[in-house]
């Protein structure tokens, strides 16, 4: 009898073990429910799922000043895209469904500023960006910094900034994060029109 308790104890620990690592693979790999596109305080897209709450907390606020080594070791800045509207993706070269995102960003990089944040291995977003041909800067973001002050979930998730560095739309999941990266290359070509 003495050891029953040790046993029940010892399959708790193991049940919280394999829930915990479905819970991290399921991260991992992106499958996060799809929140909606928002545009300022207004849900621009009320067929989606879920809305993160966090995310309204930043819109309409400015961006925080952006400092990050790159995957070469320099420095990027928010700075360099003072006075002109860009995209800020969160992605990681391990999940799966970012794979989806990257054909769409490169065609995006041909419209607006892009700027990649990356917290997988440095030399396997290397690899990413060569396999979909994707030329833009991508900051490494190892300890998730900036992606907790902008109460970002999980990948991919998308932010939209506008011209006077105002966080204006916030997106995490596939198909969210495709409408608005589709939604701003389209409202940033008829802008040049």
């Amino acid at each position: 009898m003495r050891y029953a308790g040790h046993s029940a104890k010892l399959l708790c620990a193991l049940f919280g073990l394999v829930l915990g690592l479905t819970v991290f693979t399921r991260l991992k790999e992106g499958h996060l429910p799809a929140t909606e596109v928002l545009e300022g305080s207004k849900v621009a897209d009320p067929t989606s799922e879920v809305l993160y709450e966090e995310f309204k907390k930043i819109l309409d606020t400015p961006i925080p000043k952006i400092e990050m080594e790159s995957l070469e070791g320099e420095t990027i800045s928010s700075r360099h895209y003072r006075s002109q509207a860009y995209l800020l993706v969160f992605a990681d070269p391990d999940c799966l469904i970012c794979d989806e995102i990257y054909p769409q960003l490169r065609e995006a990089s041909g419209v607006l500023p892009l700027l990649v944040v990356s917290s997988g291995g440095r030399q396997e977003m290397v690899n990413k960006l060569r396999e979909y041909k994707l030329d833009c800067p991508v900051a490494y973001d190892s300890l998730h910094v900036l992606g907790q002050i902008l109460h970002v979930r999980g990948v991919p998730t998308a932010m939209y900034i506008n011209s006077q560095g105002h966080i204006v739309g916030a997106v995490t999941g596939d198909l969210s994060t495709k409408k608005l990266i589709r939604s701003t290359m389209e409202m940033v070509q008829s802008d040049n029109l």
